[in-house]
């Protein structure tokens, strides 16, 4: 029968108890100190499922404030003219792009209240990947997210729960609902990942508005919002 793998700590520990009681034969010794090795890999692998139960448990929380957002504010994907506005603004405004992608400006690929369920790989242990079954809702497509009605505040989001928000000045937008949700005083960590692009009037402004952004570091621009820019001159 195969032994149980031994890590360095280990074989220190049990080299250390061979001598410390000579008496017991080595087979037994061997015995007792795979017992516990077996032991610490079980107790190793409650904390780590008590880990991923607690990340889950976050990420949930998360999502489900980044859908309730979205869905109390009747947000909707903002069309390419509308981030072309707001880029061309920026830009007029002295400022530069810092991303170009070679991709198309996102657009959304589910409908309002419909949903696509996919396979998803969740995580791998001593016994292999282990998948999920995942539900992607029209709330959870990575798209430029316009709110058409206001809010009292933005959620804090990270990773897949992060938000592109482009606020229009149509919309009345306190700046209590602008303050910091993360804790995170870092400029573009406001609201964790979250990235917030408002147009506002501006008399003084070329073309009546001026544009701002949490995230002055990460402007993206695609070939196709170029082009429209470009052709609506």
């Amino acid at each position: 029968m195969p032994r149980a793998i031994i890590d360095f700590p280990c074989i220190l520990l049990y080299y250390s108890w061979m001598n410390e009681f000579p008496s017991i034969d080595d087979s037994s010794k061997i015995d007792l100190f795979e017992k516990i090795a077996r032991s610490r890999e079980r107790r190793e692998d409650e904390a780590a499922k008590a880990r991923r139960a607690k990340l889950e448990l976050e990420l949930d929380i998360s999502e489900l404030q980044r859908r309730e957002f979205l869905e109390n504010t009747n947000a909707a994907p903002a069309p390419l003219e509308t981030y072309a506005l707001w880029l061309k603004t920026y830009l007029l405004q002295g400022n530069n792009i810092t991303h170009s992608y070679d991709y198309p400006y996102p657009r959304p690929e589910i409908n309002p209240g419909e949903s696509t369920n996919s396979m998803q790989l969740s995580h791998i242990d001593k016994d292999g990947p282990h998948y999920s079954e995942v539900a992607r809702h029209y709330t959870d497509q990575n798209v430029y997210w316009m709110p058409l009605k206001p809010f009292d505040a933005i959620p804090t989001g990270y990773g897949s729960t992060a938000m592109t928000i482009l606020l229009m000045p149509d919309i009345d937008i306190s700046e209590e609902a602008l303050k910091p949700t993360s804790g995170d005083t870092r400029c573009g960590w406001e609201f964790g990942h979250t990235t917030i692009l408002r147009l506002k009037h501006d008399k003084n402004a070329p073309y009546g508005l001026s544009a701002s952004t949490n995230q002055p570091r990460y402007i993206v621009s695609y070939p196709d919002v170029e082009k429209y820019i470009l052709e609506s001159e």
